[in-house]
């Protein structure tokens, strides 16, 4: 996966700034601020379709379904909370 083609694709057509890793995890890891303003709803919709797309364009196959639907399942009460996920993601269905 080019790292810094992806990035680049998530802030040239949707706007969103992601970080890469730092060290030993450059190219690897991405950080995602979905914290404050940034983990309203709209927001977190917002970005799910857009990470996936943006590997879809890389040759990666994502469940976009299913990670509309954990986010979702999220706001309906219905979800894992995060403290329950322990060291898996919130987006692990991606």
């Amino acid at each position: 996966m080019d790292d810094i083609k992806l990035r680049r694709y998530l802030l040239e057509k949707f706007k969103l700034d992601i970080g890469g890793g730092f060290g030993r995890l450059k190219g690897r890891v991405w950080r995602v601020g979905l914290m404050g303003y940034s983990s309203l709803a709209d927001n977190v919709l917002f970005f799910i379709p857009a990470i996936s797309r943006a590997l879809a364009l890389q040759g990666f196959k994502t469940d976009l379904a299913a990670g509309l639907d954990a986010v979702l399942s999220e706001l309906d009460g219905n979800g894992n909370h995060v403290a329950e996920l322990g060291e898996r993601t919130a987006v692990a269905a991606l």
